[in-house]
């Protein structure tokens, strides 16, 4: 149905509290990697196995899967990518360890004499975690929002489906707009975590409000962040975005049947 709303917008920054590698425990292994196609070279498995004797736990990209508290806290986990060095005599790889807003938080590289590839990229890659610190999980803490400075009433129109209740959600739910494709996920406040599948990361999370289908949302774009509006009916996701002249844009993802 067609409506017109007036917003009242808190802008506000999120605080994402400094943090190292071994304050997570849970570590988030694609199916493939920068440099290596899936499964290629076994690589997942045996990233898994090795981080499992520092006290890690690798979990794999499918929201459906993660541990209850992972749902609570998407940013609880970090994600493992590998790149490939060039070189004509060694195999040598470079193990990335990124956060939920995909800031790389520590690199470890190494190289291997080993000429087989497999056993190459596999033996580099332990002896490049050799130098990982254990896993000593904290609380991580993401999206504190400070108390508010300024506050800006905007008016937008929007095209929404407002339903009579929140509808259900399937963890691991996929959305599409254009090419960009997301994973909607609960959180236990009853808030909602979209992640982009291509690299795990958070994009956006939707505060429930006090009319059905409505949220505020809270948008990262790279190292800038905002609160804007959102809606959710079952099938689409609109979230209103600043687009690059600074205005406010209606932006659906729409459900992946």
């Amino acid at each position: 149905m067609k409506s017109a709303f007036s917003f009242l917008f808190i802008l506000s920054t999120f605080v994402l509290h400094a943090q190292s590698v071994s304050n997570y425990r849970y570590i988030i292994i694609p199916q493939s990697f920068t440099s290596f196609e899936e499964d290629q070279f076994h690589l997942g498995p045996v990233f898994k196995q090795f981080v499992k004797n520092k006290s890690y736990e690798g979990i794999t990209e499918n929201p459906a899967y993660w541990p209850s508290d992972m749902h609570n806290n998407p940013c609880r986990a970090l994600t493992v990518d590998m790149e490939k060095e060039r070189s004509w005599r060694k195999n040598i790889i470079l193990v990335h360890l990124k956060n939920c807003e995909g800031q790389i938080l520590e690199t470890f590289r190494g190289e291997s004499s080993i000429k087989d590839y497999k056993e190459g990229y596999q033996d580099a890659m332990r002896i490049a975690l050799k130098t990982l610190k254990p896993s000593h999980p904290t609380e991580i803490v993401y999206g504190t929002i400070p108390e508010p400075k300024e506050t800006v009433r905007i008016e937008e129109k929007v095209e929404t489906k407002v339903p009579a209740s929140a509808p259900s959600i399937s963890l691991g739910t996929e959305f599409k707009s254009g090419n960009t494709i997301v994973q909607l996920t609960e959180l236990k406040d009853g808030s909602l975590a979209l992640i982009e599948k291509s690299s795990n990361t958070v994009i956006a999370l939707l505060k429930p409000t006090s009319r059905a289908g409505i949220y505020q949302a809270t948008v990262t774009n790279g190292n800038h962040q905002y609160t804007t509006v959102g809606y959710y009916d079952g099938e689409t996701i609109g979230i209103d975005y600043l687009n690059s002249s600074n205005e406010f844009e209606l932006k659906e993802f729409k459900k992946v049947q």
